[in-house]
């Protein structure tokens, strides 16, 4: 499920998308991670996780 919020974050983008990937990882742990990374879009640095 994808969520998409416009609250700031106050982590680095960095940290805050690496936090995601291990709950991700813990909560579903057969998924497999194919891809984890940072874009910048208008300016705006964006997190994602491809499974």
């Amino acid at each position: 499920m994808l969520k998409i919020t416009e609250q700031q974050i106050k982590a680095e983008v960095k940290d805050f998308t690496q936090s995601m990937m291990n709950i991700f990882q813990k909560t579903q742990p057969t998924a497999k991670m194919l891809d984890i990374g940072i874009n910048e879009i208008n300016g705006v640095q964006i997190g994602y996780l491809i499974s």
